[in-house]
């Protein structure tokens, strides 16, 4: 497949320069490609930069004597460039090719090919490969050299496109628009064929986000606004029209609903069982006030999904009012929500879920768990893990042993936002 190469600037030297910059690179191409031509007081080495952050390199390097192999620093990718003690009026020259320099989230790979010359019959080629350090979107590069640049030196710099196209590509189809935090949304749509970048924008306010991908993240939203969003596809040719707006949405501060509550009448009961737990929050918290028919020292155990297997475990710290404390972890069918439950002294404690929908991740817990002990106090914190990637949809809760009293209470809250 053809691809679409587009001048976006370029520097030609009329006097000497210590460095040359691109800033404000359009985000609309696959790649970049520039293309040095440079002579330079002080040595032959040019180092570049990208968003201010380096880039490791390795390069090898052929000439009359035959090809060396040379790590470089490791920190910045080493260009070559015609040093000026060394053959009148040459320049060094080649190419500097980046890939997926727009995207987010991850390294950017680059590779160069070089010439410069040694003698008016020596000439060396350079060949570097290496990757950026930083994994942002790269809006600016820069060329330094170890002396000066003279008058004559040039760079082009071009995006490349990855498709042979002429014409603004078609309008993206708008998908839903959801809150993910207090200040945030993402904003889903269709992509189209021949578009390098999309861009969202809000109303109000006209924040945009632009990515290479479906979905888009938004930040700086003002919380408690009514949001809706268009999208629209860009390429070095143009952009097309806005899509149709998104459905309505309010990014909030972390806030709690209830899911659900219980209270144990007369007569106990030997388990509480959360079920339909809806899958549209961040996280889950549940709180707890249980008595037991049991004697004190026994815990409250947890099970999700119906799950009775052993794919469970809890690591565990505690300390009382005399300073006595201990840590330790239980079997893998455990998963405590507290722990000293008794009929007289009642277990109070806060569970935490986060990502308990995300079906990538095994389920983590969070337990705060505190108890009169017989009038000593006791304390316990527990980390918890359920080996499973299901979303958490039913929570069954139980004592190890007897059964929760009357009065015992358990609240199951959703958390939104933050």
């Amino acid at each position: 497949m053809a691809n679409t190469y587009k001048l976006l600037s370029s520097v030609i030297l009329t006097g000497t320069s210590s460095g040359i910059t691109f800033n404000n690179i359009p985000q609309t191409y696959t790649d970049l490609v520039l293309v040095p031509n440079l002579r330079m007081t002080g040595g032959v080495l040019t180092t570049v930069t990208a968003n201010s952050s380096s880039i490791s390199m390795i390069r090898i390097r052929a000439n009359s004597s035959g090809p060396t192999l040379d790590a470089g620093t490791g920190t910045d990718l080493l260009l070559i460039s015609q040093y000026d003690s060394r053959v009148a009026n040459t320049f060094g020259n080649g190419y500097v090719y980046i890939t997926n320099y727009a995207r987010n989230g991850n390294t950017k790979t680059v590779t160069t090919n070089t010439v410069e010359g040694n003698t008016n019959t020596d000439y060396g080629a350079w060949a570097s490969g290496g990757a950026t350090t930083t994994t942002n979107p790269i809006t600016s590069l820069t060329f330094t050299p170890q002396g000066n640049y003279v008058a004559g030196s040039e760079i082009y710099l071009y995006g490349v496109f990855n498709a042979d196209v002429s014409s603004a590509p078609a309008t993206p189809t708008i998908g839903t628009a959801t809150a993910t935090g207090p200040t945030t949304a993402t904003v889903a749509f269709t992509e189209v064929s021949n578009a390098a970048s999309y861009t969202a924008t809000s109303s109000p306010g006209s924040i945009t986000a632009t990515g290479a991908t479906s979905p888009l993240s938004i930040t700086g939203l003002t919380t408690d606004t009514a949001y809706t969003f268009t999208v629209k596809s860009n390429n070095p040719f143009g952009s097309s029209a806005n899509s149709a707006a998104s459905n309505s949405i309010t990014p909030t501060a972390a806030a709690f609903d209830s899911i659900a509550s219980f209270t144990v009448g007369a007569g106990g009961s030997s388990e509480i069982n959360f079920t339909s737990i809806p899958s549209t929050y961040q996280s889950l918290q549940i709180r707890i006030m249980s008595l037991t028919t049991t004697s004190p020292g026994d815990g409250i155990n947890a099970r999700f999904n119906s799950d009775s297997g052993s794919n469970y475990s809890t690591h565990g710290i505690y300390g009382n009012q005399d300073g006595v404390g201990g840590f330790g972890a239980a079997s893998d069918a455990i998963n405590y929500f507290g722990f000293w439950n008794s009929s007289t002294y009642p277990i109070v404690s806060i569970i935490d879920i986060p990502n308990y929908a995300n079906t990538n991740v095994y389920k983590t817990t969070k337990c705060m768990s505190g108890s009169d002990r017989n009038g000593q106090g006791i304390y316990y914190f527990f980390s918890g893990a359920w080996k499973n990637t299901s979303a958490i949809t039913s929570i069954k809760i139980y004592p190890n042993s007897g059964t929760f009293a009357q009065g015992a209470s358990f609240a199951l809250y959703g958390i939104r936002g933050a």
